[in-house]
């Protein structure tokens, strides 16, 4: 039987089933990287160094372009944020 992986550093096992958003955050803390993706655990995985240095180079791009427009802030990540749930529209 396949087991959890555990977080890199952490003695916390990754929760299995559903959990609730509350419960999530209660697990979480600021130094994981994971995500509550439709009631379950999602743990990232770690950017390569290309992503790291174009994730960088578009950050410091985007920053100039809203501050010179005036057009609210730019964050870079990890942060955390939620978003609205939406309803998926059939075709």
């Amino acid at each position: 039987m396949a087991t959890k992986p555990e977080l890199s550093g952490s003695a916390r096992p990754v929760p299995e089933g559903q959990l609730t958003y509350e419960e999530f955050l209660d697990w979480c803390d600021e130094d994981t990287l994971a995500e509550w993706v439709q009631g379950r655990v999602e743990l990232a995985s770690p950017a390569s160094l290309r992503h790291q240095n174009l994730g960088g180079f578009l950050f410091v791009i985007m920053k100039f372009w809203v501050r010179a427009h005036n057009l609210g802030i730019v964050i870079a990540p990890p942060f955390h944020m939620r978003l609205p749930t939406t309803r998926q529209r059939r075709p």
